[in-house]
């Protein structure tokens, strides 16, 4: 009797062990272990999303738990969803969505495994504003002019933004110190015209076009217009026109005459006259009717080689035709002294050019400003610039035409705060360039302005927090009664202890 119970005691304790056994190598996984984490930049940011970067290492084929946390400032209180890593070493990335404008958030990737969970350095970004671009406008020639009044012309790319601010600028002195009304515009490309009246007579007034945006305010090109002391009568004259020096293009190949007209602010057609007398007998077809003042040429090609040719630059309007003076052009020979001397007398001398003082409507605008005078020839002028006394930048060549003088500006867009540029006026024409002296102008600082929000987070090393809770054995009876109370092996063991004797009790 005793060695029967001895056996059935042996037996119990037997199968209590073989059956933990197996439960425990059952129930407990293979393992997983992070190895790596690491929160890379954040890249494809937009006003409103961002793609959040990372790498993770995990060793084991158990899965690890990879997510990202983030947040405004320094808070992670949102997480992206959670990805599976087994026994592999890969970039990750998620998509953010619904941010906010021009703010900064902080991101970092999280790994979690069957021991603890870690966390990568935070790294910041700051979405982009959803303000849009600086407006561009250009300032036309005024049309129109009277002793008294005149016609402001101008354009402006609003770049659909229709709460866009236009208006002109205009007065005696530079920069204009007089401000015209609002103008409407619907957000779309647009020419746009003022009148102003009351102007002092035989005066020279300045003028630009202006607008401004959430981004900040646009200035146009000065242009100038004299009212004169002419009688309404007299200025309803004929164009002026002036015949230019010609260009030749490939040896001969193809000629370009030039000219320039001074409109007036009246509707007014250009054309050439031509021929291999200086009786001419040709011409060009009439360009379109213009009103603003300035250049026109036109090309001709197929031209007999060795043969000088002569030109004027003509020009009509409703008050009668103007013609400029006869000029050769040769074609593969040299011009007689003849046609030098009879036919184009004027003497073309460099152009003189005096570089002004500039203007910074704003920290990232910087109105440049100068002087200059044609010297008789077809010029051009622009304006070099930089932050280095070297320069290296220019903006784009404005005609001069053959005017004896006239004030000329130019601006620089998204200029940097708080930074000194250097810049010059340059004007060339057929007898040469010549360079205005180096001048520098200071851009006013700008305070950042730093969201609320705004956070740069310390950097955070990898930290394993409090192990992540085994998996409870309990919860394969469907309670964690017994959990906080006795370890979960204990119970395991009771319960196969009590399935174990009532079995053998059976025998």
């Amino acid at each position: 009797m005793t060695n029967t119970f001895m056996s059935k005691q042996i037996l119990m304790i037997a199968g209590v062990a073989l059956a933990a056994c197996f439960l425990y190598f059952t129930a407990v996984p293979a393992y997983a272990l992070v190895e790596t984490v690491f929160t890379d930049q954040a890249s494809n940011i937009t006003e409103t999303m961002a793609q959040l970067n990372g790498y993770t290492h995990v060793s084991g084929d158990e899965g690890a738990e990879v997510w990202f946390e983030y947040g405004k400032g320094n808070s992670f209180d949102q997480t992206t969803l959670r990805n599976v890593f087994r026994n592999r070493a890969a970039t990750f990335s998620a998509q953010v969505l619904y941010l906010e404008p021009a703010t900064a958030y902080q991101a970092r990737i999280v790994a979690r495994d069957t021991s603890g969970t870690y966390r990568g350095e935070a790294v910041s970004f700051i979405t982009k504003s959803s303000v849009p671009k600086l407006p561009y406008v250009s300032t036309s020639f005024a049309q129109n002019v009277t002793k008294s009044s005149a016609l402001l012309r101008g354009s402006v790319e609003p770049y659909g933004d229709s709460a866009t601010e236009v208006w002109f600028e205009w007065g005696t002195s530079v920069p204009p110190e007089r401000k015209g009304v609002r103008l409407e515009q619907d957000g779309t490309r647009q020419n746009l015209a003022y009148p102003v009246s009351g102007l002092s007579d035989d005066t020279a007034h300045y003028f630009r076009i202006v607008a401004h945006n959430a981004r900040g305010t646009a200035y146009g090109d000065i242009q100038s217009f004299d009212t004169g002391r002419a009688t309404e009568e007299a200025e309803k004259d004929e164009p002026d026109v002036t015949t230019t020096n010609p260009t030749v293009l490939d040896g001969g190949s193809a000629v370009v005459f030039n000219g320039y007209v001074n409109t007036k602010g009246i509707s007014t057609q250009t054309w050439f006259e031509w021929g291999k007398t200086s009786s001419l007998g040709n011409g060009t077809a009439r360009a379109l009717a213009r009103t603003d003042s300035g250049n026109f040429s036109e090309s001709l090609a197929g031209l007999e080689h060795g043969t000088v040719y002569y030109y004027r630059a003509a020009a009509v309007n409703k008050n009668g035709t103007a013609y400029g003076l006869v000029k050769p052009v040769s074609i593969g020979v040299a011009l007689s002294a003849q046609d030098t001397q009879v036919l184009s007398p004027e003497v073309v001398t460099r152009p003189s050019v005096v570089t002004g003082d500039a203007e910074t409507p704003a920290p990232t605008n910087i109105l440049l400003r100068g002087s200059a005078s044609s010297g008789g020839g077809n010029t051009f002028v622009w304006f070099e610039w930089g932050i280095v006394s070297s320069l290296g930048s220019a903006t784009a060549g404005q005609p001069l035409g053959t005017v004896p003088s006239r004030a000329v500006s130019a601006s620089i867009f998204d200029a940097l705060p708080n930074t000194t540029y250097y810049y010059r006026l340059v004007a060339q024409n057929e007898a040469g360039v010549s360079h205005g002296s180096i001048q520098s102008v200071q851009t006013p600082a700008v305070a950042k302005v730093v969201p609320a929000a705004a956070f740069v987070p310390a950097i955070e090393p990898l930290v394993e927090e409090e192990p992540a809770e085994p998996l409870a054995a309990s919860a394969f009876f469907g309670t964690d009664i017994f959990g906080p109370y006795l370890p979960e092996w204990l119970l395991i063991i009771f319960s196969l202890y009590i399935i174990t004797k009532i079995f053998l009790n059976k025998f």
